[in-house]
């Protein structure tokens, strides 16, 4: 029986929900579907391309949660702040995707290709530059110290609910636009 490459992939992010990327392993995902591991690796090559591929999936959700967040909305300054809470929302719903992409908690994979990161990043490239006129590698590299960093300490801050945590990040997001405005 072939298994198909999305199945492949949903059993690899299925284990690494349950045990962590550390402990994922591709005989563990060939059990998983009942699916030979020499199989997976004549599809994928190796370990670290499946990840890749994991990863890459990862970024199009991303990309989809940004968009989605920005489609009903006009002003580009909620649009802005809908994109940084979606991205934040997308850190604590889809966390080992987030590790495996971002390289957190130690895990380690190949980085993201440029065209991979770039593609996805576009919303955000494009609502930084219709906000402050201009677009820039440092502006961008502000937005991504803001919303990273404040993803990994919040999701790490136990005693903070969700609805406190976006609250700041509003706050945090609406002083970021008036910085670049």
């Amino acid at each position: 029986m072939k298994v198909s490459t999305d199945q492949i992939l949903d059993a690899t992010i299925g284990l690494a929900k349950e045990v962590g990327w550390g402990n994922t392993s591709v005989r563990g995902i060939s059990k998983r579907i009942n699916y030979s591991t020499i199989k997976i690796y004549s599809e994928f090559g190796s370990k670290e391309n499946l990840l890749v591929e994991v990863q890459k999936r990862g970024f199009r959700l991303l990309k989809r949660k940004y968009i989605n967040s920005i489609s009903n909305v006009s002003e580009p300054k909620e649009q802005f702040i809908n994109l940084c809470i979606a991205h934040y929302s997308f850190a604590r719903t889809h966390q080992r995707y987030y590790e495996l992409m971002f390289q957190v908690n130690g895990v380690a994979c190949k980085r993201a290709t440029h065209e991979t990161l770039s593609n996805a990043g576009e919303p955000v490239r494009n609502l930084i530059e219709e906000l402050s006129g201009r677009m820039n590698t440092a502006l961008f590299l502000g937005w991504w110290s803001m919303i990273h960093g404040f993803t990994l300490i919040a999701q790490n801050n136990f005693d903070i609910t969700e609805r406190e945590a976006i609250k700041v990040l509003r706050g945090i997001v609406e002083n970021y636009i008036k910085g670049i405005e």
